[in-house]
Parts: C-alpha cells; structure tokens; sequence
C-alpha cells in the first residue's frame, strides 16, 4: 500500500484522487492547465504607459516642488501609498534636505525618460537652472496611462547615470 502525505494526514492511495488512475489523470490535467494559464497570463499582462503624462507628472511636479516651492501643491502629487505617515511638513523637509545650501533652480526642463519594463514605473530625468549652476533630479513616477504619481525623488550635483531604455525629448 502506497501512503501519500495530504495536510497532516497520511492517506492510503485508494482515497486520493477518488481512488482511481482517472482521478489522478484528471487532477494532473487540471495543475498543467492552471500551470499554462497562469504562464499565459503572466505573459500577456503589459502595462501600458504614456510617457508624455509621466513626464508631465513629473515636470509640474518639479516646478510646484523645486522652483516656487507649493509643498501643498506638490504633495497632491505624491504616490499616497508609498509612505501613508508622509505629511507636508515631511516633504518640505525633504525638499530642503536636498537643497542643503539654499539654491533652488529657478527653473526646471525635463530631459528625457525611461519605462521601466514589466513595472509600473518611469524615471524621469529633470534638470534644473539656478544662475549659472545645473541641478540634476530623478524623479520616479508610478502608474500607467491612466495616470501617475510621484513615487520617488533623487538630486545629484551630477548627471543620473541612463540605461539603454532612456529617450531623450524629443526623440
């Protein structure tokens, strides 16, 4: 007698399946066709983006946040999901944090993009004027063509290193 292990239990082989090599066939057919349709739809789910909404998201982001510095404005931009204790207050910090010396961009132009695929995810590369100096921002959006919010931001003194995916303005 052949015992197969089923939660806890061990039951003999005559009440698995029914008792019958035509149960066991059936159940094995049933995981191999739940097996293909996951696969399958799994290979069909496509995130479908609008690269000019994210970077708008983005650039109206950069200049309500950066440039005239509405922190209320550019909250209501923020992903509400990514952190539900984030308060103005917290962005405002943020925002300074990144700007340690004081110099904000007086203006800000968004220089291109990359989708990130299988995600729901764009990054958008902002650069930003003060004088004479260049700020260079990231700023990662979630969402779809649908619509997107700020996920993420990042600033360096230098440019963002690219993938192969990014597409310049324009382009």
């Amino acid at each position: 007698m052949i015992y197969h292990f089923i939660g806890r239990f061990n039951v003999p082989e005559s009440q698995v399946f029914g008792g019958s090599a035509q149960g066991l066939i059936r159940f094995t057919l049933m995981a191999v066709v739940f097996v293909i349709a996951v696969s399958v739809g799994c290979t069909f789910y496509n995130i479908q983006h609008d690269p000019r909404l994210a970077v708008r998201i983005a650039s109206d982001f950069s200049e309500e946040a950066f440039v005239r510095q509405d922190f209320h404005s550019s909250f209501g931009l923020l992903n509400p999901n990514k952190a539900p204790d984030f308060t103005e207050d917290s962005l405002k910090e943020m925002i300074q944090g990144m700007h340690p010396t004081g110099v904000y961009p007086t203006s800000v132009t968004v220089v291109g993009y990359e989708i990130v695929p299988g995600k729901s995810l764009a990054n958008v590369y902002v650069n930003g004027t003060s004088g004479n100096e260049t700020l260079y921002y990231l700023i990662v959006v979630y969402g779809d063509r649908s619509g997107y919010v700020v996920n993420e931001m990042y600033r360096r003194d230098s440019e963002f290193p690219k993938t192969g995916l990014y597409k310049a303005i324009g382009e």
